[in-house]
């Protein structure tokens, strides 16, 4: 299950840090900050849809898919919030530049949410 989550979360970072670096390149006005958190949300939709068909056997909630959708959604939220404020932080480190804010944030969110979908959003043998 690890390899498959680590396969689509690269997919879903690929998106997330091409938009990320898309709307600094083009939305010179955007702090780091500020364009981390959409990015996120992007790359968490793509993640979303792919890690239900390839990485989650049939959870608890597979048949209330809007149930399902909406704890994936707070878990981004959560994960967009953290990648945030990671970004926030390290970017504040003189000579962070723009890259290193947001590989730490990546590696952190990673952990968190793969904790949070594997455990409480795609969770089985649980009977609803």
């Amino acid at each position: 299950m690890l390899p498959r989550y680590f396969l689509v979360s690269v997919i879903a970072l690929a998106v997330d840090y091409g938009l990320y670096l898309t709307l600094l390149w083009n939305w010179s006005g955007l702090s780091p900050a500020q364009a981390a958190a959409p990015a996120y949300i992007a790359g968490g939709l793509v993640h979303y849809v792919m890690s239900r068909r390839f990485v989650f056997p049939e959870g608890w909630l597979h048949r209330r898919q809007l149930e399902e959708l909406s704890l994936f959604i707070l878990s981004g939220l959560f994960g967009a919030a953290l990648t945030s404020g990671v970004v926030w932080a390290v970017s504040t480190i003189p000579g962070a530049g723009v890259h290193w804010p947001k590989i730490a944030a990546v590696a952190l969110s990673f952990v968190a949410t793969y904790a949070i979908r594997k455990y409480l959003v795609f969770r089985t043998g649980v009977r609803t």
